[in-house]
């Protein structure tokens, strides 16, 4: 059974991780996805380690799509972007501003030609306000955002995440405003320009922190590893590592002191209630903690889960990339690959009930598809 965009056509003019997280995202759902690169290739074909010769960076975000090579200053190379153009449902791009309407394919002009045609353009601050024009990676939209002022510990200071979460939750907002703009051309017939970039995807997500600010002038400072307004809630030492306990409401807090042996703790008025256990949280969590040292992992997770306190290893990528759970969900799949054969891959987040999302295409090699496309002149 075909995706569920299996009759949309892409044309993916990005490069690095943002845009290709989104046009992968759509290229999963059943898209048609052309990527169009540079003589040489995009620069995430440079990047990172790699496994048989092929960069893990690029095949991590570059899965079902067709590839071909253009050289947008020959005439001949133009005039074929514009054919496709003409023939798409979206085109999505993260050039330099400016770089596309050199070539006449920004969106004004395209959007004049092929009136339907959804076009999404990728940035680092947004499309307007002093720095709109200033080229940006993630690492610094992670510091400019004011996400690194919240993420780390007194001790360690500032620290970015081990994801580069403003790349990969843009190209997620940015597949999610074109799907809403697709939804809308269904009642309209016309497509529409959507913006979006890692500054604002980073800011939107700022959620109760940043409402914090807005509504009470108060700066949110370093979180840590325990979570702000809940207790205990955070990340505890046990005899073999760590784990995660997060007790929301006062039941869990009973549970959570059976499970403990610390019943005495239950009904103390300086625990007894969420309130009370953030103002108290650094006695009640050396209580806790004394507790914890006294068993593994393994053990506190099934004497937590028996009596429905969530609680969680934490565990490395191997750990997690091997769990059943994660294995159970079809999160790590397989994906055959023209030179290094049949390859493990990460899964799709979503389950369709009819229309399945699946690995038609590998990570294409650059150009791979050129000839393909020159010849059809359409996808």
């Amino acid at each position: 059974m075909p995706g569920p965009l299996s009759n949309i056509k892409v044309l993916d003019f990005t490069h690095a991780r943002a845009g290709p997280q989104s046009t992968m995202m759509m290229g999963d759902l059943g898209a048609n996805v052309i990527k169009i690169e540079r003589p040489g290739g995009e620069i995430g074909r440079a990047w990172g380690p790699t496994y048989e010769g092929e960069r893990i960076d690029f095949m991590s975000v570059n899965r079902n799509k067709r590839s071909i090579e253009l050289d947008l200053t020959l005439p001949a190379d133009v005039e074929l972007a514009h054919a496709l153009a003409a023939d798409a449902d979206v085109l999505v791009q993260n050039l330099r501003p400016g770089v596309m309407s050199s070539f006449g394919l920004g969106a004004s002009e395209l959007l004049a030609k092929n009136p339907s045609l959804i076009y999404c353009s990728i940035n680092g601050y947004g499309p307007d306000g002093p720095l709109a024009l200033e080229p940006s990676y993630d690492n610094v939209i992670q510091a400019y955002s004011g996400l690194m002022s919240i993420t780390g510990t007194d001790a360690s200071g500032p620290i970015r995440s081990g994801l580069p979460l403003a790349d990969l939750l843009t190209g997620v907002f940015a597949a999610f405003g074109i799907l809403a703009a697709l939804h809308e051309r269904n009642q309209s017939g016309l497509g529409q320009h959507v913006q979006v970039s890692l500054l604002q995807s980073l800011i939107n997500l700022m959620s109760f922190h940043g409402l914090t600010y807005l509504l009470t002038g108060k700066t949110p400072g370093l979180v840590g590893n325990h979570h702000p307004i809940m207790a205990p809630t955070g990340l505890y030492p046990v005899s073999d590592g760590h784990i995660v306990i997060q007790v929301s409401n006062d039941r869990e807090w009973q549970r959570l002191c059976k499970a403990l042996a610390l019943d005495e703790l239950a009904n103390d008025e300086r625990f007894v209630i969420n309130d009370a256990r953030v103002a108290n949280r650094e006695l009640m969590n050396r209580l806790i903690n004394e507790k914890l040292a006294q068993r593994t992992r393994a053990e506190w997770i099934a004497l937590l889960r028996a009596v429905r306190v969530p609680a969680g290893a934490v565990n490395s990528v191997a750990e997690a990339l091997d769990d059943p759970q994660v294995r159970a969900n079809d999160m790590v799949i397989n994906m055959d690959h023209p030179v290094l054969g049949s390859i493990p891959a990460l899964g799709y987040p979503a389950r369709f009930g009819r229309t399945p999302c699946e690995i038609r295409l590998h990570p294409p090699e650059l150009g791979e598809h050129t000839e393909e496309v020159r010849n059809a002149r359409h996808f």
